[in-house]
């Protein structure tokens, strides 16, 4: 799509534009909802001024909300002193980073190297059977994470399920969908995932009455 005007701004700033004035205008983006011009405008401050680590963690935070996962991944917040929750929102972002790259086997190590899991520990669960997987370790990426969120939990298992799919245990990958059917209030989360699942094994029917099943609980459910 076209920039918007903060975004055009951001593109023509002059050279000579201070670094204060560059984070203002950083900040005024985010305000506007211009995440994508914000991390610009961060990203221009901090390069004028690369000893502030203030600046690196608005470029970090902005890219984030823009979306620019590699960037952010670039500019995540290392070191001690580094607040936890900002320390594992860059530890997803580089991990996400490498398996869009498939680079599984640094992904699987960044995840499995985050300590301080109170501030994304669900996050992090949920990722590293991923990254397992892409990175070859089978078994790993078929071991059910600790979780103690229901909703969670059931997101973790279908998770599991398409994982042994993917490791070509089908009867195995079955059985966990299976499990997961008494669950009312998932089934429609379920179902968008098991669904294509028996689609994709030649089951059409079963498929097909899975979805009316549904349906008949959230007629107006997207999925």
């Amino acid at each position: 799509p076209a920039p918007g005007p903060v975004a055009s701004a951001a593109a023509s700033a002059p050279s000579d534009t201070s670094v204060y004035g560059l984070y203002l205008a950083g900040q005024a983006a985010l305000d506007s909802g211009d995440s994508r011009a914000a991390t610009e405008f961060f990203g221009q401050a901090s390069a004028k001024s690369p000893g502030a680590p203030y600046l690196k963690n608005r470029v970090f935070a902005a890219a984030l909300m823009a979306g620019e996962v590699d960037k952010a991944a670039a500019m995540a917040p290392t070191g001690p002193d580094v607040d936890p929750g900002e320390r594992i929102l860059g530890v997803l972002a580089r991990a996400v980073d490498a398996m869009a790259e498939d680079r599984g086997e640094d992904a699987y190590k960044e995840l499995s190297g985050a300590v301080d899991l109170a501030h994304g520990g669900a996050a992090i669960a949920l990722l590293k059977p991923w990254a397992a997987a892409q990175a070859g370790h089978t078994e790993a990426s078929l071991a059910m994470p600790e979780l103690d969120d229901r909703l969670t939990r059931i997101v973790a298992s279908i998770d599991q399920a398409l994982l042994m799919e993917r490791a070509k245990k089908y009867g195995e990958a079955e059985t966990n969908f299976r499990s997961l059917l008494s669950d009312r209030a998932g089934l429609p989360l379920l179902a968008a995932s098991y669904g294509p699942f028996l689609e994709r094994r030649g089951r059409r029917k079963d498929a097909l009455e899975l979805y009316d099943q549904v349906l008949a609980i959230s007629p107006d459910d997207p999925e």
